[in-house]
């Protein structure tokens, strides 16, 4: 893909194009570019990209240079402007609360707990300067999936950044059952953005840290999902600081089940 981009803008340089846009189609993983004519507003297309979901993974000048584009991971990425934009972390709560106020984790406590716990990891674990944002993100993070609002109602009252988060921890159904569960995870988390990642990771220490009350055969399925999840984005993307502190977390809690279960096995043995 880098060699089409490269391609694309040593052709167009000061030519008909203004930008070039490298878009993930959340639908089937597809990565395609698009190209800005001039007289084209290049907050419009995000905006409608966004609302079909596809995901701008990038934004390339034109007009600048290639070389440090091409470097950075997400070079120049222009966020839609929304002057609506809240960082009130007490509102998604709150907003979180009443879209789930009708739902049940599987061990019968009230759902709103899970995204509570997820916050209090991003604020325990992630330390940057859009650290509110991530919060607020991780109390969305399964309202989408669970809830009866939309992507335009998270953008609407959080602002479009947020809305693009939610919208990337957001399950594709229809590709999970089609790939298996592992394997869309595998391919979804190797694609996310480090945002997007570092509230998944930390989703996923909320559950692996949530299975006392689980039956074994769930526990024993659900720690392998996670290791082979694990294991695949540890391979096949580059992790930040922040990425490896959260998967040694990870690791370290399903290694203290699996040394539980050795020590519960051999208790059995006469």
């Amino acid at each position: 893909m880098k060699r089409k981009i490269r391609k694309f803008l040593e052709e167009n340089k000061n030519g008909d194009y203004s930008h070039l846009l490298l878009c993930l189609d959340l639908d089937d993983y597809e990565c395609f570019l698009r190209p800005i004519r001039y007289e084209e507003n290049v907050i419009d297309v995000i905006n409608f990209f966004n609302k079909h979901r596809v995901n701008i993974h990038a934004v390339y000048n034109c007009n600048l240079d290639l070389t440090d584009q091409l470097i950075e991971d997400n070079p120049y990425h222009i966020e839609p402007i929304n002057k609506n934009v809240n960082n009130n972390i007490k509102e998604a709560s709150e907003f979180a609360t009443n879209v789930h106020r009708n739902q049940k984790r599987i061990d019968g406590t009230p759902y709103i707990n899970h995204p509570t716990r997820v916050a209090e990891n991003v604020r325990s674990y992630i330390h940057t300067k859009n650290a509110d944002e991530l919060i607020i993100s991780a109390y969305l993070h399964d309202t989408l999936e669970d809830g009866f609002i939309t992507y335009d109602d998270i953008a609407n009252k959080f602002g479009y950044k947020i809305a693009n988060i939610v919208l990337e921890l957001t399950n594709n159904f229809k590709l999970k059952k089609e790939l298996g569960k592992t394997r869309y995870l595998q391919l979804k988390m190797k694609r996310m953005s480090d945002d997007a990642l570092s509230v998944k990771l930390c989703d996923r220490l909320d559950n692996v840290r949530d299975l006392v009350n689980a039956d074994e055969v769930f526990k024993h399925n659900y720690l392998e999902e996670t290791n082979n999840i694990i294991d695949y984005i540890i391979e096949n993307r580059k992790l930040s600081e922040t990425h490896i502190s959260l998967v040694n977390e990870i690791k370290k809690d399903v290694l203290k089940y699996n040394n539980r279960k050795k020590e519960k096995t051999k208790k059995l043995v006469f």
